[in-house]
């Protein structure tokens, strides 16, 4: 099993994202050539490669649509399924001013039921991409 399906594969629970593995792919990346650079040769990860490991479709409407600021929240609402809450602070500033902080992702996906309707998968997985 490679990283990415690691990290993507998760109906049962969330990915555990490994700090070492990450930080040594991302000192790996060229961005020239759109590559991973490893030891053992060049490593390129494509549309195709993602569709497989997350079991999304590659083809047809996409998953967020434009991105506009306002109404925001009824978006995040449209795609997971849940509405992020209104900023209710006075004496700070809202620090998600058009999305959501990846906390309230892990409080409201951390974990995708065992018997859950592919509606249901497919929200989580809307969720943590």
């Amino acid at each position: 099993m490679n990283l990415f399906q690691f990290v993507l594969n998760f109906k049962g629970t969330p990915p555990w994202l490994n700090a070492t593995t990450l930080t040594a792919l991302t000192d790996r990346w060229r961005p020239e050539t759109h590559s991973f650079h490893l030891p053992l040769g060049e490593m390129s990860i494509t549309l195709e490669d993602i569709a497989m490991i997350s079991g999304l479709p590659i083809e047809g409407r996409a998953l967020t649509g434009k991105v506009r600021a306002a109404g925001w929240r009824q978006r995040v609402a449209a795609l997971v399924g849940v509405e992020p809450e209104p900023w209710t602070d006075e004496t700070r500033k809202d620090p998600r001013p058009s999305g959501v902080l990846f906390s309230w992702i892990q409080r409201h996906f951390h974990r995708c039921p065992r018997d859950a309707s592919p509606l249901v998968v497919e929200r989580f997985v809307r969720a943590y991409l």
